[in-house]
């Protein structure tokens, strides 16, 4: 392996708290009811429209949207670091992939600034691509900015591995062919990514060493 893909919200960053604070932040300008974590954390995995849009149980599309998401982003912009740290073990993780000459990506269903500050916040000069959403970077389960990593490192599919915690991590790494490291410590559990049958599984962050050691031997 040459290329360790990796997941961003409950793969790298437990970052539930501050989202939870900033869909909340929303709903109290609209007079809706709040809610709790566990329900945001139900929701995350497939970018920031998916999650409001069941937060308010009602689709956005177009302006409404545009204008929903301006002051839910509005407001995580401003506190994205309140609660949001790295899972134990991700600094020493990625500190001994790096090392060991292993290429790194962040590929995150996270609007691309967003998802590029918070690396750049957090782990500057880590990362050798950090990927987000955007108008021309459609978000997973779609391969495409997976494979827009591979073609941009010059990584073959059987040279890369692919990290997450989610059924769209999941769903992704199928889209792509990849092998993947199913992550049991983010927003789901073993019996939510047993289905995708996951090549891999990992309770802890320091197990991914064990799992890419295992690999290279």
């Amino acid at each position: 392996m040459k290329l360790v893909i990796f997941d961003l919200d409950g793969t790298i960053l437990d970052t539930v708290k501050d989202l939870t604070s900033a869909v909340n932040h929303l709903l109290k300008q609209l007079n809706r009811p709040l809610i709790e974590a566990n329900q945001v954390k139900a929701y995350l995995g497939q970018g920031p429209k998916y999650l409001l849009e069941h937060a308010l149980n009602e689709p956005l599309e177009g302006e409404l949207f545009d204008r929903y998401y301006k002051i839910y982003n509005d407001y995580y912009q401003a506190h994205q670091l309140d609660y949001t740290k790295p899972y134990e073990g991700i600094p020493k993780v990625l500190n001994t992939l790096k090392k060991s000459g292993y290429l790194l990506a962040v590929v995150s269903n996270k609007q691309a600034p967003v998802t590029q500050s918070l690396m750049e916040k957090l782990f500057p000069n880590t990362f050798d691509v950090v990927i987000g959403t955007s108008k021309i970077n459609l978000p997973k389960p779609d391969p495409s900015m997976v494979l827009k990593v591979m073609e941009e490192l010059k990584v073959t599919k059987e040279e890369t591995i692919y990290i997450g915690d989610t059924q769209t991590d999941m769903k992704t790494a199928i889209n792509a062919d990849l092998v993947k490291i199913a992550v049991l410590y983010g927003f789901r559990t073993k019996e939510d990514l047993m289905p995708y049958e996951p090549e891999y599984f990992v309770s802890t962050p320091l197990e991914i060493l064990e799992i890419m050691n295992t690999i290279k031997s």
